[in-house]
C-alpha cells in the first residue's frame, strides 16, 4: 500500500487503541516502514494517547526507527520523540535503550552524544536535589545508565548507601547491573 496520510492515521489508531496485543503491535509495526519514525514522534507527542500503550509500542517503535539511522542527519526523529517526553525520563530512557541495542553505532554519532550528555548532566542535577522526590531520583539514577560505570561510580555508590530509600537503592542496583 502506498503511504498516506489516511494510512499511517489509521495505523498509530491500531497501535494506540490495540498496540498491547503483540499480534497486532507486530502485524502494525510491520506495515508502518517509512512511518515508522512520523507515527513515532507523533504518538510521543499525543496527549490524549493511554500512557500504558505509549509505554509499550515506543521502544518497539525507536527500535524500528534506530535501524535505519546511518549517520547524525537521520537522528532528528529520534531526539524529537525523547524531547517530546521529557516529563517521562524512565520513558525516555528505555526509547534511548532500546534504539542503542539496535543500533549500537548510534553511540559513535556526534546527535547521541550530546543528547545523553544533557540528560545525564541533568539526571545528576535532579540526583543531587534533595527537594526532588523519591521517583524523580529514581529516574535520575536509571538516566545515568546511560553513562559509564568510571564517570557514574561514585554517584551509584551513594545511591545504594543505607541513608537512602529502597526504592532508589534498587534502581541504582539495577542501573549498576
Amino acid at each position: 500500500f502506498p503511504v498516506t496520510s489516511q494510512r499511517q492515521a489509521a495505523l498509530k489508531m491500531i497501535l494506540l487503541k490495540s498496540g498491547q496485543d503483540r499480534w497486532i503491535r507486530t502485524a502494525s509495526l510491520s506495515s508502518l516502514g517509512p512511518e515508522t519514525a512520523e507515527v513515532m514522534k507523533q504518538i510521543a507527542t499525543d496527549s490524549q494517547a493511554d500512557s500504558a500503550a505509549v509505554s509499550m509500542i515506543l521502544p518497539e517503535l525507536a527500535d524500528a526507527v534506530a535501524r535505519s539511522i546511518q549517520d547524525d542527519a537521520g537522528f532528528e526523529p529520534l531526539r524529537s520523540t525523547v524531547a517530546a517526553l521529557d516529563r517521562e525520563p524512565q520513558l525516555q530512557i528505555r526509547v534511548l535503550q532500546s534504539a542503542l541495542n539496535a543500533n549500537r553505532s548510534l553511540a559513535a554519532m556526534t546527535s547521541w552524544q550530546e543528547l545523553t550528555a544533557a540528560l545525564i548532566t541533568k539526571a545528576r542535577t535532579r540526583l543531587a536535589d534533595s527537594s526532588a522526590t523519591a521517583e524523580q531520583r529514581a529516574a535520575a539514577v536509571r538516566t545515568l545508565s546511560l553513562s559509564s560505570w568510571s564517570q557514574e561510580k561514585d554517584l551509584l555508590l551513594s545511591a545504594i548507601d543505607d541513608v537512602q530509600n529502597p526504592p532508589l537503592q534498587l534502581e541504582a542496583l539495577d542501573t549498576i547491573v
